[in-house]
């Protein structure tokens, strides 16, 4: 298919190229398991208050809403220690979910060191789901492990792009990208 280069700029080549590829079309029924919700809530704060695709989401949550705060990132970070943050998430849950290789060790207290110890105490991955997999979605492990930490991560992505580090990033009004 040949797509015109002013459809290209219009952005209606990405609209037609993602009802080709059935983006447009996905399945509607968000996947989400216990493991996620118990995760976000841990580490990244509660997820019934994740602002949906578009909505502005300021950070902190506003004090008057009388929800807690988020948990990550923390205020006072700067953009490194936050990148550090996340290349941790992603070593130690795909270490765990997707290489299913012995969790990495890190020192005590250390971000590294929580999330391992959530793992255990979740018994996460585990030979068969721990939690049920919401249908339609097929069980094979390895794609609910890749699924699971997919939407772990985007929601870290999210809580990074509405976090204002102090460095003009982020930081409320910012709508996520819906994907």
């Amino acid at each position: 298919m040949i797509i015109p280069r002013r459809e290209l700029l219009t952005g209606a080549a990405l609209v037609l190229a993602g009802s080709l590829s059935g983006c447009a079309t996905a399945n509607p029924q968000a996947f989400r398991t216990q493991f996620m919700a118990d995760f976000t809530k841990k580490f990244i704060g509660d997820p019934t208050k994740i602002k949906p695709p578009g909505s502005p989401d300021p950070w902190p949550d506003p004090a008057s809403s009388g929800d807690p705060p988020r948990v990550w990132p923390k205020q006072g970070q700067t953009q490194q220690q936050i990148s550090e943050d996340y290349a941790t998430f992603v070593t130690v849950l795909m270490t765990a979910g997707y290489v299913m290789a012995p969790l990495p060790t890190f020192p005590p207290g250390s971000l590294g060191e929580q999330i391992t110890s959530f793992l255990q105490t979740q018994n996460w991955p585990a030979a068969a789901p721990v939690f049920p997999v919401p249908p339609p979605y097929p069980e094979p492990l390895p794609t609910v492990h890749l699924l699971e930490i997919a939407v772990i991560l985007d929601r870290l992505l999210q809580a990074i792009n509405s976090f204002n580090s102090g460095q003009g990033a982020g930081g409320g009004g910012s709508n996520w990208p819906p994907h």
